[in-house]
């Protein structure tokens, strides 16, 4: 398969602009919003049959697409509509724990979002927060579950740990932390927001008690598709945010009608899959770490910049950092100049005292593309 600038017109993207951020929202193929599209026109064809009739069985033959993709038993999953919204479903429907005391544990990597759900059952329950620090750069998975081990406390009702991390990029060594939470009797969540599509993913494998991933940044599918898994012994306890029609009426029922709303994007996930397969699979996977890892090395000798892993804990997204004690507003400003005068979309962040911009790579992307931000750092002499 040829990838490159040759495949950017199977994307809406402003072909002006060098798009080197594909983690943050994903970018959705023409031929799989005009699915999404073709989905809403059968929806309001006859929207009461299919409701009532044809909805329940598209969306378990949606569902059970994405579990073999991923790994999983489909009737241990069900969709929602982002990574958020399975963090925040487990993490309320565990509220009547939280109000016996304990701990909530996430890292410093953690994604600011889940952070503040975290926050917000803190303050409604006086649950504690305890965040591990896990400091950058790191050098093997032994350093991350060493300070994972140091730092896990016992109080702890509910662990969080990214599978792969927002603002770092790092592909975190999940089994073994779920493995080291089981050791020491914590319940854990994994947050894979980033995780399908870009790393390889066996969900039974991995045997947490719940995982939660994105289906419209890796995988292709309409931005609104994202998916909870819940292993058997914890779906009593885990209830939808929206309680509706089949509340107590078990875990599939439960969440395949939390009323009424447009699950096109869901049953369009089916079809993101096969745009996957149809564009070389696990080639896909190689392709864009192998570039996302030669750009990054490529940025870091050209700069004073240095990576914030190894390349074995690097899939499809690769961040440099320089010790500068910037705030996000500093950051945001930067990223605006390198669109507005170089035409370069790509995200930089405040992490600590460091500045760390970080790239992605998709199939529409190529050396070239990063050769441009190479010069455009050292034009503003970031």
């Amino acid at each position: 398969m040829q990838y490159g600038k040759k495949l950017l017109h199977l994307w809406q993207l402003d072909k002006s602009v060098t798009f080197l951020n594909h983690g943050s929202f994903g970018a959705t193929p023409k031929i799989i919003l005009a699915e999404k599209y073709n989905w809403s026109l059968k929806m309001e064809t006859q929207p009461v049959e299919f409701y009532l009739d044809k909805y329940p069985i598209l969306l378990r033959e949606s569902i059970e697409t994405l579990a073999s993709f991923v790994g999983a038993d489909p009737k241990d999953m069900t969709f929602v509509e982002n990574a958020t919204t399975g963090v925040n479903t487990v993490i309320r429907s565990l509220l009547p724990d939280f109000l016996k005391g304990g701990e909530i544990t996430i890292t410093n990597h953690t994604y600011p979002a889940v952070k503040n759900t975290a926050k917000y059952m803190s303050s409604v329950t006086g649950a504690k927060i305890n965040e591990i620090e896990i400091p950058i750069p790191i050098e093997s998975d032994e350093q991350i579950l060493e300070q994972m081990d140091k730092q896990l406390s016992d109080k702890t009702k509910l662990a969080i740990f990214d599978h792969v991390s927002s603002p770092t990029g790092i592909v975190f060594p999940i089994k073994k932390i779920v493995e080291l939470c089981r050791k020491k009797g914590i319940k854990v969540m994994v947050d894979g927001a980033h995780a399908p599509g870009m790393v390889d993913l066996n969900i039974n494998d991995i045997a947490a008690d719940w995982y939660t991933g994105n289906c419209h940044k890796w995988l292709f599918a309409p931005k609104g598709s994202a998916f909870l898994w819940t292993s058997p012994e914890n779906q009593s306890q885990t209830h939808p945010l929206n309680i509706s029609l089949e509340f107590e009426q078990g875990y599939e029922k439960e969440f395949d009608w939390t009323g009424t709303k447009n699950p096109t994007a869901w049953l369009s996930v089916p079809a993101g899959i096969k745009f996957f397969y149809e564009y070389g699979g696990d080639e896909i996977k190689d392709y864009n770490h192998n570039l996302v890892t030669e750009a990054g090395e490529m940025l870091c000798d050209s700069s004073e910049f240095t990576a914030v892993s190894p390349k074995e804990n690097i899939g499809s997204i690769f961040s440099f950092m320089k010790e500068k004690n910037v705030d996000q507003k500093y950051c945001s400003s930067i990223r605006k100049k390198l669109l507005d005068e170089f035409k370069i979309e790509v995200p930089i962040f405040a992490f600590g005292n460091k500045l760390i911009i970080r790239i992605s790579a998709q199939i529409y992307n190529q050396l070239s593309d990063y050769q441009r931000l190479s010069e455009a750092i050292k034009i503003i002499n970031l």
